[in-house]
């Protein structure tokens, strides 16, 4: 074994085994507000690791042709996961709705329909690099979109994940383009994998507001620690909803510190710290929920949608279908709809 290869192996090695470290200790967080974040980052490090297993393994070892798909299972996954991070970062999405889902189809189904061949089809590399081309694409477009919108840590870090992602796929256009070999495919894209899952795993291990949202400058100095924050954030949080305060449109952070006994500042910091949102996001993610329940119970069958938003706590119908839209990718109809759908079925 030339040195080259030796370490090409070693950093693959080093990466793979940091990547799986990393992900198995992001399944285990339970943060409530990153969990999703944490579940879909996970995901990623694996499917950009178990693409590096497939030619590291293939060195010493002839592999049976279903553990080779593996590699290629994982590159069609990478990028609509990479998608869906994105999303549930800039986004502040905390739950994955059908459609989301779909991003996930076309290697599901390229599994299930090869998985009895046992031939080796190199058409399907130019399909796989369209569909990441393709994906790579709304992956800039959403990290565009939201410039400026998102605190500068959370920004950077998007930025950083895509720009990787970008030089693996960068790697596969040269490649396809310059040879278009399968092995000078394989062999640059490995090298470049193989580099980018051990930068990501040690910036991942790094990067303290992944595992959860960092202490906010301005709350240094306060006087609440971590854990008599996540105590009284539990209390706040069992009183709002037992007591449906969220349903008063004029709630405010103001008068709800006072009926917690808190100052307005404490509260913010609580709900910043253990919900990683603000006040009005936080309350307004409770009103949704209690609009969604109202919306597919059949005591509420014959109410229209605007009584639902009122009841619940919003001003305007307009705010409550906005909210209710970003939250749950829904319109308040189109989710009615759809329940109405699957109780008929």
């Amino acid at each position: 074994m030339d040195f080259s290869i030796f370490l090409l192996s070693s950093i693959s090695a080093f990466g793979i085994f940091l990547s799986f470290g990393l992900a198995f200790i992001l399944f285990r967080h339970q943060n409530q507000s990153s969990r999703l974040a944490n579940a879909l980052l996970a995901f990623l490090l694996m499917s950009v690791s178990l693409r590096v297993v497939k030619p590291l393994l293939l060195l010493y070892a002839q592999l049976p042709f279903w553990l080779e798909k593996l590699g290629l299972v994982s590159m069609m996954f990478t990028v609509p996961l990479l998608f869906l991070y994105l999303r549930c970062i800039l986004e502040k999405k905390q739950k994955l709705v059908y459609s989301d889902t779909l991003h996930l189809l076309s290697p599901l189904v390229y599994l299930l329909i090869t998985l009895p061949d046992d031939q080796f089809k190199p058409e399907i590399y130019p399909f796989i690099l369209t569909q990441n081309l393709l994906y790579f694409g709304a992956c800039i477009c959403l990290v565009v979109s939201h410039w400026r919108a998102q605190p500068k840590e959370v920004y950077n870090w998007a930025l950083i994940i895509t720009a990787s992602m970008g030089i693996i796929i960068g790697s596969y256009v040269f490649a396809f383009v310059y040879d278009g070999s399968i092995f000078f495919m394989c062999r640059t894209s490995t090298f470049s994998y193989s580099l980018i899952v051990t930068v990501l795993s040690v910036l991942v291990a790094f990067r303290k507001f992944v595992f959860a949202h960092p202490r906010v400058e301005k709350y240094r100095k306060s006087k609440l620690s971590n854990a008599q924050s996540n105590t009284m954030f539990e209390k706040i949080r069992t009183y709002v909803i037992h007591e449906k305060v969220y349903q008063d449109p004029d709630l405010s952070i103001q008068s709800l510190a006072k009926q917690m006994q808190l100052t307005a500042r404490e509260l913010s910091q609580i709900i910043n710290e253990q919900s990683g949102t603000n006040f009005s996001d936080w309350v307004n993610c409770l009103r949704i929920e209690d609009a969604k329940k109202r919306i597919i119970s059949e005591e509420y069958q014959n109410q229209k949608i605007a009584a639902i938003a009122f009841d619940s706590g919003f001003n305007t119908l307009s705010s409550f279908n906005a909210v209710f839209k970003t939250k749950t990718g829904y319109s308040p109809t189109e989710y009615k709809n759809m329940h109405l759908l699957k109780n008929l079925n």
